[in-house]
């Protein structure tokens, strides 16, 4: 790309969430820069245009993201924006009601 990353695509037609992350993790256990599209999400704006997240990178088997709305992972609550962390099972199994469009990884 014009600012010098190598992009990495995941449709869903080949990769699951989990699937797409652990290749990801697999090639660069310090992967950075991960986008994550949903066809949809939950709101009202959501359930029209899908869902977007950004996954900050994955480290040794952590993901550490940020999501536009508050949520609650593993008994804690988070605010919108606010830096979160867990490991790729929990990830995954937190936006399994989201139907994948892909993952890209701007390595």
């Amino acid at each position: 790309t014009d600012g010098g990353y190598t992009i990495h695509a995941y449709g869903a037609k080949q990769y699951s969430l989990e699937e797409a992350l652990l290749a990801i993790e697999a090639e660069n256990p310090h992967a950075r820069y991960i986008m994550v599209g949903f066809q949809k999400g939950t709101s009202s704006a959501g359930k029209k245009y899908g869902h977007v997240l950004l996954i900050h990178g994955i480290e040794n088997g952590e993901v550490y993201f940020s999501d536009s709305y508050a949520q609650t992972v593993e008994d804690v609550r988070y605010e919108e924006g606010e830096p979160i962390v867990c490991s790729i099972a929990v990830f995954c199994e937190q936006y399994k009601k989201y139907k994948l469009d892909g993952v890209i990884w701007f390595e």
